[in-house]
């Protein structure tokens, strides 16, 4: 897939040159938190890149078009494409910047996931990661999502639990967790339109989706989580460690798991 380049050099040359999309106002400041990932997200994304290579190896071939909805923190990044066609599209010029300039095999889209510019059964799979929590809680995005998909294709979903553990304990013990401090009155997580595992699969059963397979990302105690981000200041291989192993914790517990990734077919 080519050299992988530093994301701040890119982003900060991109700026340099006025490659932004005219009318985009974006500062500088903005682009360097982007792209100052930690251990925790790139832990993460290898688990992810991990699932998601299994689904999309089978389909690697001439002809195959693959679209990426929401693209961000470098998700092709551990994905190996050796024949299939990528399109990603993103509404948000900092991340699909970062994106296009270390992934320029692929096809870099500024555009709504929510109003797809593309013809209807023009892809074989779609992903979404980390953007579905952020969208509205009604079938309007499963069906454009089902609309531009071929019959038999694959919707792949990686998305924030509602259901984690971490969120269950808030539930309980409001003053005594990390997340439920920040987010007091916050019931639906984080991102505002978080779901559970059940709530998921429900959702794509009634966007008229099959669901095939179903997995966890991660798994934390509520008083594992600042180990998430103080181990790695410490030590980035013992950081690594450690966020690897609650990682594959969490596979086999999708329903309290941090994250979820499901795959549907059309």
């Amino acid at each position: 897939m080519g050299e992988w380049l530093d994301p701040r050099d890119q982003v900060r040359s991109a700026m340099n040159d006025h490659r932004y999309e005219s009318g985009t106002d974006v500062s500088q400041r903005e682009v360097i938190t982007f792209v100052n990932k930690s251990s925790w997200d790139d832990s993460y994304l290898k688990a992810r890149s991990n699932y998601f290579q299994d689904d999309l190896s089978p389909l690697d071939r001439p002809g195959c078009r693959v679209l990426d909805v929401g693209g961000g923190k470098y998700p092709w990044k551990y994905v190996t494409v050796e024949k299939a066609q990528v399109s990603i599209i993103n509404i948000d010029p900092v991340m699909l910047l970062a994106d296009r300039d270390n992934q320029r095999q692929f096809h870099h889209i500024l555009g709504d996931g929510m109003k797809l510019p593309f013809k209807d059964g023009s892809f074989d799979i779609i992903f979404s990661g980390d953007m579905y929590e952020h969208l509205p809680r009604d079938n309007s995005v499963l069906l454009e999502w089902r609309r531009v998909l071929k019959p038999g294709g694959l919707l792949v979903i990686a998305t924030p639990n509602l259901d984690r553990l971490t969120f269950r304990f808030g539930r309980m013990f409001r003053r005594f967790t990390v997340e439920r401090m920040r987010f007091p009155d916050d019931s639906e997580g984080e991102h505002g339109n978080e779901v559970s595992l059940p709530q998921l699969i429900g959702q794509l059963e009634s966007g008229r989706f099959k669901v095939t397979r179903y997995l966890g990302l991660s798994f934390h105690l509520p008083f594992t989580i600042p180990f998430v981000y103080t181990l790695p200041r410490l030590s980035r291989p013992l950081g690594d460690r450690y966020n690897d192993l609650f990682m594959k914790l969490g596979k086999n517990l999708p329903s309290v798991s941090g994250q979820i990734y499901v795959v549907a077919r059309r």
